[in-house]
């Protein structure tokens, strides 16, 4: 990060910034995304970085033509593929809920994102189509943490970071009764040098601002036999509590580094093999999280693919392939398109197959395509009748 912040500083476009990270970061440019929106009377321009390691998520942008970055919020290793086993860590809850990125434009105004968006302004959440992710902060706590946040970004030039859960949020295991909308601060990454504070630094640092935040449920040195003592305990919890975040501050790196601790329940629904597809709850999970981030795609082809990269970190590959049909049509009623939306889809896909010189009239061949293109759930003789409704169209 600091070689693409010192390398950035004598870019002037987004194509610059481009060459910038792709160079550094090593990265294609399916790994960088275009983004553009006006903050009152100025332009918020750049890339938002998409490459699952330690900086996904991250803003490399303009705030009018001045070069800046957002560190993003990686997603979290399991403890045993992680740098922290046998290291002092701290434990806190993991909260079931949307990851939400907090801070300071140089105007005053606040900006904000989810894991893989680059602002939250305009961008509507998917499960509330009339409000922002910006206007369920707002609510968070009748109101109150917005403003406790303010507070703190007016002190210290910071992000940061915490869930948006409650019972008015869907969630994957863990079901709130309380509050509709809550917000709990779990990090604070400090501006000025792109790292993560120390664990203990920034929760002293959300108490002192009055910021609900993360419990601390233990701390210690992680060994083998903790991971096992622990992931016993949270087996006894499962229905009030996801898992635990582990996680160790590097003084040599001045950084933060996190590892997940899982339920035993809930590791087990994750990466049971003996199935030969993925349990549902699982697809269910990943389905709902890009939708969260990309709710401006529209199709199953265009979902498919990020939906993949999401089970990749619980599953493997193979019982991707294996649960593929399920997936597709997990995507397909999560997105619960109308007959005519559901038309449309045939239909584009239908003259995709015409362009490629397709027989249309091979009825086998094109309903087998149909299908794996938008899964099993649609019945046999709804795809048929679509299928002749286009033919008709096309022909």
């Amino acid at each position: 990060m600091d070689k693409v912040k010192e390398a950035l500083k004598r870019k002037r476009s987004i194509q610059g910034i481009r060459s910038v990270v792709s160079e550094i970061l090593g990265c294609g440019p399916a790994d960088m995304q275009d983004f553009h929106f006006n903050v009152g009377n100025h332009k918020f321009r750049g890339i938002i970085y998409l490459k699952r390691n330690s900086l996904m998520g991250s803003l490399f942008y303009f705030w009018d033509n001045k070069i800046g970055v957002i560190k993003g919020y990686p997603k979290i290793k399991y403890s045993d593929d992680s740098r922290l086993m046998n290291k002092e860590v701290v434990c806190e809850e993991k909260v079931d809920g949307c990851n939400i990125l907090v801070w300071r434009f140089p105007d005053g105004t606040l900006g904000g994102k989810t894991r893989l968006t680059p602002y939250w302004k305009g961008h509507k959440s998917y499960f509330f189509k009339d409000k922002t992710w910006e206007e369920l902060l707002r609510e968070a706590d009748n109101g109150k943490t917005w403003l406790q946040i303010e507070k703190l970004l007016n002190d210290k030039n910071v992000i940061v970071c915490g869930e948006l859960y409650g019972s008015d949020l869907p969630h994957d295991f863990v079901k709130y009764k309380a509050p509709p909308i809550g917000f709990k601060l779990f990090d604070i990454i400090d501006r000025d040098t792109n790292r993560f504070f120390p664990p203990l630094e920034a929760l002293r640092l959300a108490d002192e601002y009055q910021i609900p935040r993360v419990a601390v449920r233990w701390q210690g040195i992680l060994t083998s036999k903790e991971v096992e003592r622990i992931e016993f305990e949270l087996s006894k919890s499962m229905d009030i509590e996801e898992g635990w975040v582990a996680k160790s501050y590097f003084p040599d790196e001045k950084d933060s580094y996190f590892a997940k601790l899982k339920t035993e329940a809930i590791k087990e629904k994750c990466w049971e093999l003996t199935k030969s597809t993925i349990p549902m709850s699982i697809i269910k999970k990943a389905v709902h999280k890009v939708l969260e981030n990309f709710p401006e795609l529209k199709t199953i082809e265009e979902y498919l693919p990020k939906v993949r990269e999401e089970l990749l970190e619980d599953v493997e590959e193979i019982l991707i392939e294996k649960s593929m049909d399920r997936i597709k049509e997990s995507i397909r009623w999560t997105l619960t398109p109308s007959d005519a939306d559901l038309y449309k889809l045939v239909l584009d896909k239908m003259k995709e197959m015409k362009d490629r010189g397709t027989d249309l009239s091979n009825k086998g061949h094109v309903l087998s395509n149909l299908s794996n293109a938008l899964g099993t759930g649609i019945s046999g003789g709804k795809l048929f009748m679509l299928y002749q409704q286009a033919f008709r169209e096309l022909e």
